[in-house]
């Protein structure tokens, strides 16, 4: 009954689950501030099923249609959306079947879709900040994703995010309290070592002042409007396969259309395409294909990747809230 709707047969795990006398079996949800939620999963739970109950648990209201469920494993740098109809035991049994030495993988809850601007967060600070929990959600994924390096920001940036960093844990300070042991929780891991101690700490504190004083959503709502300089802020990105440029890349899809970079360490896109300038797309079985170009010289985009549902039902929500604010 449960492999016939389904990709993978039971997992370990499962089969545990099914020979107990349980009606359900517990799933561990990570959150970006390093906490977990518990959930109640059986064999036909889907992703859908299992996001509204994170976000009744989370007590997210207006924000929780712009979070999901993402499929992550550190070691490989995957961090891959789930679609709704996704089975959560598939993924399971999909997990336990990998190659040894890739690391584990794991669920997490993250913002998928980032519809605002981030160049106007303080002009449109309600937008931002009207569900508190989800403001605080992402902030917390932003400030992740900065200090493993997921969001490449640049030395001068660094100091900024810094010390609004400081200003939050250290309301009204002017000084930087670094030391070797907390330096990582400010400064993004890969930057750390380019510069001495003293040299961050004299960067960071020229910032602070900029900022001391200032109350926790406004500092926050500055963290991100610094982000926005950054090319693959609010994106959701694919590890894909470019067909015609016969290698491997991260698509990014965010607000303003489709960017593909070499890495997710680039600050710099390859390739940039408006969804107006995207005469259409299609999609088969194992690709995402894009149209562009003109009727002299079309240009065809093809995007390989195991999941190319996951990348039109995000193409799709980006694509129709662009159209809706032409």
């Amino acid at each position: 009954m449960i492999t016939g709707r389904r990709k993978f047969p039971p997992s370990t795990k499962e089969l545990e689950f099914l020979r107990s006398a349980e009606d359900h079996m517990v799933v561990k949800i990570l959150m970006c501030d390093n906490t977990s939620r518990a959930i109640f999963v059986n064999g036909l739970s889907v992703a859908k099923e299992v996001n509204t109950e994170v976000s009744n648990k989370l007590i997210l209201t207006t924000g929780g249609k712009y979070f999901g469920l993402f499929e992550v494993n550190d070691q490989i740098g995957l961090s891959r959306p789930i679609m709704d109809n996704e089975y959560l035991c598939d993924l399971m049994s999909k997990w336990e079947t990998a190659t040894e030495g890739v690391g584990a993988f794991k669920f997490g809850f993250k913002r998928k879709y980032l519809l605002e601007d981030p160049e106007k967060v303080l002009e449109q600070e309600r937008q931002w900040t009207e569900d508190a929990v989800a403001f605080d959600l992402y902030f917390n994924q932003a400030k992740e994703e900065v200090l493993e390096g997921k969001l490449p920001v640049n030395e001068r940036e660094a100091s900024y995010l810094a010390a609004l960093l400081l200003q939050l844990r250290h309301p009204n300070s002017q000084k930087a309290p670094l030391t070797k042991e907390n330096a990582h929780q400010f400064i993004p891991a890969v930057l750390l070592p380019k510069q001495s101690l003293k040299n961050w700490c004299a960067a960071i504190e020229l910032h602070m002042f900029e900022v001391v004083g200032q109350p926790s959503e406004y500092t926050k709502l500055l963290f991100f409007k610094t982000l926005a300089k950054v090319p693959l802020f609010g994106s959701t990105t694919f590890q894909v396969n470019h067909k015609e440029a016969g290698q491997k890349v991260i698509l990014a899809i965010n607000r303003k259309g489709l960017n593909i970079f070499d890495s997710l360490q680039s600050r710099e896109a390859r390739m940039v395409c408006m969804f107006r300038a995207i005469g259409g797309y299609t999609l088969t079985e194992d690709a995402f294909v894009i149209q562009t170009g003109n009727l002299m010289k079309p240009l065809k985009c093809t995007f390989v990747n195991e999941e190319p549902n996951a990348i039109n039902t995000v193409y799709q929500t980006y694509a129709d809230n662009a159209e809706q604010n032409r």
